[in-house]
């Protein structure tokens, strides 16, 4: 049989291992640190606006002058040559 020892040590270590795993799975919200891909990366609708190597904040847009690849990320809706349009 259990003791409560036992009991509460291993509740303990089941609720760590959850929020450990519930952690490196979730995606980030608005203004939270992100990377284009993968485990951090951003909920949608957000999009990752780059600030350095692939790592950057979750955004509803990018802003005008800022790295691009697709136009429908952009503020403006235009990426044109890597970054987006002011307009």
């Amino acid at each position: 049989m259990m003791s409560t020892q036992h009991f509460i040590l291993s509740l303990t270590i089941f609720i760590i291992i959850s929020n450990l795993h519930d952690e490196v799975n979730a995606c980030r919200e608005l203004g939270e640190e992100c990377v284009t891909r993968g485990p951090k990366s951003c909920c949608e609708p957000l999009i990752c606006g780059l600030k350095s190597h692939g790592t950057g904040v979750c955004v509803k847009c990018i802003p005008g002058g800022s790295e691009c690849k697709k136009s429908e990320d952009c503020c403006s809706k235009r990426c044109k040559s890597g970054y987006c349009t002011f307009k």
